[in-house]
């Protein structure tokens, strides 16, 4: 028997976007209320990120867009699935 578990999340209980450093793992979250601009370089080793442009970039264009679509919330769910590790 597969036993998974599911949490739906409406798009205005997301309250914050977390950034970490893929070098040393540093984190900073950002509010969505807020005016975010995810940093070229990480704030603690100072590493540049344009290493990882298309992520960045990717992320940039994810924040923008939930940031629009939280206004019409009620149009959209985000569903989470964890499953057991085998």
């Amino acid at each position: 028997m597969t036993r998974e578990h599911r949490l739906v999340l409406s798009l205005d209980e997301i309250a914050a976007v977390r950034w970490q450093c893929p070098t040393c793992h540093v984190a900073i979250s950002y509010a969505l209320t807020e005016t975010i601009r995810l940093p070229d370089q990480c704030p603690s080793c100072h590493d540049p990120l344009d290493t990882y442009a298309d992520a960045t970039i990717a992320a940039r264009t994810f924040v923008h867009a939930l940031k629009q679509v939280r206004q019409e919330a009620s149009l959209l769910r985000l569903e989470v699935v964890e499953t057991p590790d085998a």
